[in-house]
């Protein structure tokens, strides 16, 4: 540029993208290292000027304008004569500005301005790839070094299902360098590791949350054998571009081992403590009521108060153990229902006679609501009515003195459309069920809770009212257990609608 335009001096700003200042960081005639670190605070000076003008400018006497920015030639002793200067334009924005200084034959001309423009528009892209360079690289270290140091093995594929990047501990995983796994088929991967595993269970999640036609999200869990047992969660998930669309997904391989000897520590721990409490507490109940008749000589009155204290205290306990037995058995597959036809409305009246008492301590109001038309459905009956006495025990407790609880049931296909205030599961199925609901209007439950209180021992913390943490994990097996779908729709500060719904003809898997 020196040479092309006979000039004594020149340099290159770029933009500071917080700042907006312009910063020298090259000159076409010495100076770099009296310059470096120099900025020209944003708007001022001829350069401040073009940038914000995004037009050339000729200054032939600098000492005549006003917007000269005296300050960095005093301080490199530099003369500063007349000025050419340009915007440089990369993807319709200003990066920076090119000045030359101090032509040495005659004045800039408005031609040599459109040249160093064309010049600058050049320059600029380059720049600006550079830069996008950069900073692809930069994130590519970035990404490289997490999926380095990650725990899991981690799969990125495309849309037509090949590998495009593994990191280490998919390798190990798979047995095979990171390089022999990118372009290969992730299902021919997959299926080579659950052959030599032992699925322990699976499910896809493309019921909580993933649109329609897309890949749901699938979890399932794994058991591998060999010198290093382990079980290991197989994660896959569809990945979005900017605008939302599916262009790949993402199979995470997380080591659960410890949560699962965890699991299996707590499991056992849990049966020993059923198996060791059944017996003594049928004995205690059987023994108290035989006290309570006169078998062992005359009972007062105050002596019949305690003797009721104390049955009802061992009954709710053998409850807690015939919860903790029954989801064992859920959990295992081994629970054998005892399916029926039955009324939804019988049901539910059920369930209320065993919770009126306690409602009514509460000062809570039992609102009924059952649609005249709902069908006669195939059921287990004890163990439905008690997941309704369960969700209207919690809903009870939770609810503040003087409101109401509703529960209901109505019936739900294409044909039939459900009151506004009854919340249906998004994504339904094609078939004829009934949908059952409580509602309160308590304090709500946190969104961070909703799937969480469905877990075994699951609660929300900070609550005054504590429970076993186990209601909820019962109706959702056993609901699960008739093919059906348990859900919540909660607000913090406005109430909890805890919603079932059951098919009409329970397919015949037990």
């Amino acid at each position: 540029l020196n040479t092309y335009f006979n000039v004594e001096a020149g340099s290159l700003l770029l933009t500071d993208e917080n700042t907006g200042n312009l910063n020298f960081v090259m000159t076409i005639e010495g100076g770099e290292a009296k310059l470096a670190g120099v900025s020209v605070p944003r708007g001022q000076g001829v350069v401040g000027a073009v940038a914000k003008s995004r037009q050339w400018e000729i200054v032939p006497d600098v000492q005549t304008d006003p917007r000269f920015y005296r300050k960095i030639s005093e301080d490199l002793g530099f003369v500063t004569k007349s000025i050419l200067c340009v915007p440089m334009i990369a993807q319709g924005n200003v990066i920076g500005v090119i000045e030359l200084l101090n032509k040495l034959n005659g004045q800039f001309t408005p031609d040599e301005a459109e040249r160093l423009m064309r010049m600058a528009a050049f320059i600029g892209v380059a720049i600006e790839n550079a830069r996008l360079f950069t900073q692809v690289a930069t994130g590519r270290d970035r990404l490289a070094a997490i999926l380095n140091s990650t725990a899991d093995g981690i799969l990125m594929t495309d849309t037509r299902g090949v590998v495009l990047t593994a990191n280490p501990m998919a390798a190990e995983l798979f047995g095979a360098p990171e390089a022999q796994l990118v372009g290969r088929q992730i299902d021919d991967l997959l299926q080579a590791l659950h052959s030599q595993a032992r699925e322990v269970n699976h499910r896809s999640r493309n019921d909580t949350g993933v649109a329609e036609g897309e890949t749901p999200v699938h979890v399932s869990d794994m058991e591998l054998g060999g010198a290093h047992h382990r079980f290991i969660r197989h994660l896959s998930m569809p990945v979005h571009d900017v605008d939302g669309v599916v262009y790949g997904q993402l199979t995470v391989l997380r080591d659960i081992t410890q949560e699962r000897e965890l699991e299996q520590l707590r499991d056992d721990w849990t049966s020993m403590l059923v198996h060791d409490l059944r017996a003594p507490l049928t004995s205690i109940m059987n023994g108290v009521m035989m006290v309570k008749r006169g078998i062992g000589g005359p009972v007062t009155d105050a002596q019949t108060e305690l003797l009721d204290i104390a049955h009802q205290g061992s009954t709710a306990m053998l409850e807690l153990v015939n919860n903790l037995l029954d989801i064992s058995k859920m959990e295992q597959g081994r629970l054998t229902l005892d399916i029926d036809q039955v009324a939804p409305y019988t049901m539910i009246d059920h369930a209320l006679d065993r919770l009126r008492v306690s409602a009514r301590s509460r000062h809570v109001g039992l609102e009924e609501r059952v649609a005249l038309n709902v069908p006669l459905l195939n059921a287990d009956d004890d163990k439905i009515v008690r997941v309704l006495q369960n969700l209207l025990d919690n809903a009870i407790k939770f609810s503040s003195s003087g409101s109401s609880v509703t529960i209901g049931a109505y019936p739900y296909d294409a044909n039939h459309a459900l009151p506004a205030d009854i919340p249906v599961h998004p994504l339904f199925n094609d078939g004829e069920w009934v949908i059952f609901w409580v509602q309160d209007r308590g304090m709500g439950i946190p969104a961070a809770y909703h799937e969480r209180i469905f877990e075994k021992f699951g609660q929300v913390r900070g609550r005054k009212v504590r429970g076993t943490g186990l209601g909820l994990t019962f109706c959702k097996l056993a609901i699960e257990a008739h093919q059906g779908r348990i859900w919540l729709e909660s607000e913090e500060g406005v109430g909890s609608v805890f919603a079932f719904a059951l098919p009409l003809n329970l397919q015949d898997e037990q």
